[in-house]
């Protein structure tokens, strides 16, 4: 995931691929005028492809798949790359009984400002074509984390991203939990949305979530109304430059 957690403790189907004569894949389009592209966060080879995607279509909005409390700190710190940093939302506590100490941990959810990220480089283009940004996921205190293991996006120098995403979705497990299918039916009520408002909407999405997103698009008009959240503002902290040494 590009939103990722982090506590104080330490704990950190067969598809067929359509091409138009153009080149265009049919995997991703959503709706009318939607292109749904499934992402590897953290991945490069994922950047470079959604580099070339956005350099060689015209869109007039991309969908960020980050809730819209993270947008002002994140694009900020997008301004300031190449300097690598992270965007931060503390969760607040809930249960004060698992603590004694009079420094309780805490939790929380955080965003790699790098531009390997594929969603990172999306807004720093989108940004430098003037393309408008939405932030599209839905404010919560309780972000669950979905650790998936993928196949190494390697891949993508040799196959299209189409190809690799349909051999990837047989390996997909559908979502169990209510907050995750909460997750996925506000972005999708926000994609009809804005496919209302704009003509070329460009979203990424992370590659477990691509199948089910489409899922639930296509289930028709989704329940847009923000659940009750602590309003928590995002914070912005750069890395110590002694933990760089892999850049």
């Amino acid at each position: 995931m590009l939103r990722r957690i982090w506590n104080s403790a330490g704990n950190s189907s067969v598809i067929s691929v359509k091409v138009r004569m153009n080149g265009e894949s049919e995997v991703f389009r959503l709706g009318r005028n939607i292109t749904l592209y499934p992402v590897v966060h953290g991945s490069g080879d994922s950047a470079v492809e959604v580099r070339r995607l956005m350099l060689s279509r015209r869109f007039d909005c991309l969908a960020v798949p980050l809730p819209p409390s993270f947008q002002a700190e994140v694009e900020q710190a997008v301004e300031c790359l190449p300097r690598i940093s992270v965007v931060l939302q503390r969760q607040p506590l809930t249960d004060f009984s698992q603590t004694d100490s009079d420094d309780p941990r805490q939790t929380a959810s955080y965003v790699p400002i790098d531009p390997c990220q594929p969603v990172i480089s999306a807004i720093r283009i989108a940004r430098q074509e003037r393309i408008p940004r939405v932030f599209i996921d839905i404010e919560s205190d309780d972000y669950l984390s979905n650790g998936v293991v993928l196949p190494d996006p390697w891949a993508l120098k040799r196959v299209s991203a189409a190809r690799f995403a349909a051999a990837v979705l047989p390996t997909l497990q559908r979502p169990e939990s209510a907050e995750q299918w909460q997750h996925l039916r506000w972005m999708a009520g926000r994609l009809q949305q804005l496919s209302q408002q704009y003509s070329a909407v460009l979203c990424l999405c992370s590659l477990p979530d691509w199948p089910w997103l489409r899922a639930a698009f296509h289930d028709g008009l989704q329940q847009t109304e923000q659940p009750d959240w602590s309003e928590s503002e995002s914070e912005t902290f750069p890395f110590d430059s002694r933990s760089m040494i892999f850049m």
